[in-house]
């Protein structure tokens, strides 16, 4: 494991340790309280009764990073690549007890802050869910930090196929979200009667940009799986074949659309099912036009920094548009001065809450659609010197695109602007950019010129 991918790893374990404690204490309204009796109120919160699943949920994925970063850079240390050594679990366990420490800090320091309560139920979620993390991270560590160097490696096929293995692994995490199953035949019942949607063909009439936008994103998140299941044979020295492919992809995206149904706070569409199904072919023509044997070249990862820069300014306007989507914007001053009131009522009284499950998601949502912009910007940053200033650059604009996709909310009906949303935005970008500034640039892409090649 290369330092770079150390250290964002280290980075990331941080940032969000950081945004754990902030989260915790918001909206900061500070009061007097005694340690006694902080201890004896967060001893009272270990009661299921009562207890909101969403805000048990929350506490559950957001000790997920804290364990899985500490996982993964227990891996990166072990000398051997298959089986752990007494050491790297003796390690495990002390990371594990050290995040169980830090979420009991983090409770207890709610005892100074109104509108905040200590549990400790919560403090033994989040080491649940980090305990979860570390044992994925841990069994899966061979696999993640092999992709994660080969990303950086100079071979074109070689980072295309650890790319394309990694986006699988985020496709299905991201589909079963937030991870609480839904087994209880009662609810499922009711989830089938009416969590399912139909096809939505009468949307395409009525809100045709809600349809369009909808059916876009389905598609094009599918588009990698396909060029997966096209591109996964040739690693056993099996042909590809183009219609197996294309039948095993569809599968794929629609079986864990159908999945959901056993997912708490997932709702199942037919639409969705299809569409994905569309960008999983899509997904394996493309690559069959572009690797006509089956076998990927090196020459399809290079592409001139031009052309990134052109695919990086065709991102920022999808990512600003679909920031705006479906397109229901205001129409009148009074209308807009109400929203901006209204965005400042709410940020006097505190906007994030423990218990706000659909902020926590939404905002989650946001940073993970942030994240391929910002790998965008990273990849089209390659390529161009001075690196320092290019990169410099680069960050600046992605913060403004960033803040600018945030702020034009305003105009938008069917959306809110808030501060959380940015910071999850932002997070999002730089997480995004990482990713990309830890692979290395190969020399022969690199340029020589001041903004360009030369």
């Amino acid at each position: 494991m290369s330092r770079r991918i150390r250290l964002f790893a280290f980075g990331v374990l941080v940032v969000w340790a950081t945004l754990l404690l902030l989260g915790s204490w918001y909206p900061f309204d500070f009061q007097g309280a005694e340690l006694r009796d902080a201890c004896k109120q967060w001893w009272r919160g270990l009661r299921l009764a009562g207890q909101s699943r969403s805000d048990l949920a929350i506490n559950l994925i957001a000790g997920v990073p804290l364990g899985f970063c500490s996982g993964l850079l227990i891996r990166a240390r072990s000398t051997s690549q298959s089986q752990l050594g007494l050491a790297d679990w003796a390690g495990a366990f002390l990371a594990v007890c050290l995040i169980a420490l830090y979420a009991f800090g983090i409770e207890i320091g709610q005892a100074w802050f109104s509108r905040r309560v200590p549990s400790s139920l919560d403090t033994l979620a989040q080491t649940v869910g980090a305990s979860g993390a570390m044992l994925v991270a841990l069994s899966m560590g061979a696999f993640l930090l092999n992709r994660l160097n080969s990303v950086s490696d100079q071979a074109g096929s070689n980072r295309l196929m650890s790319f394309l293995d990694l986006y699988f692994v985020g496709y299905v995490i991201w589909m079963w979200m937030p991870f609480i199953p839904d087994l209880s035949p009662s609810e499922l019942k009711q989830k089938w009667l009416h969590g399912v949607n139909g096809m939505g063909l009468s949307r395409w009439s009525s809100d045709p940009w809600t349809a369009l936008y909808q059916a876009g994103v389905a598609t094009l998140a599918a588009v990698p799986i396909g060029a997966w299941w096209y591109l996964w044979p040739n690693r056993r020295g099996i042909a590809s074949s183009v219609w197996g492919a294309a039948l095993w992809g569809g599968l794929c995206v629609a079986g864990l659309e159908l999945s959901q149904l056993f997912i708490q706070s997932r709702v199942v569409g037919l639409d969705d099912c299809f569409w994905s199904a569309v960008g999983a072919i899509a997904g394996v023509g493309i690559c069959r036009w572009k690797t006509p044997g089956g076998v990927p070249s090196p020459a399809v990862a290079r592409i001139r920094p031009s052309t990134r820069f052109g695919l990086l300014i065709v991102g920022c306007a999808v990512y600003l548009a679909a920031s705006l989507a479906p397109f229901d914007l205001v129409t009148s001053k009074a209308e807009l001065i109400e929203r901006w009131q209204a965005f400042r009522g709410s940020w006097r009284s505190g906007m994030f809450s423990g218990n706000d499950y659909a902020m926590f998601t939404n905002s989650l949502r946001t940073l993970l659609f942030t994240i391929p912009l910002g790998a965008l910007f990273g990849f089209a940053r390659n390529g161009w010197r001075p690196e320092g200033r290019i990169t410099i650059l680069f960050l600046f604009v992605l913060l403004m695109i960033s803040g600018i996709a945030e702020a034009i909310q305003f105009i938008s009906r069917e959306h809110s602007v808030d501060a959380v949303s940015l910071f999850a935005r932002l997070f999002g970008g730089l997480i995004g950019v990482g990713c990309l500034m830890c692979s290395r640039t190969p020399k022969s892409e690199q340029a020589s010129g001041y903004f360009g090649p030369g």
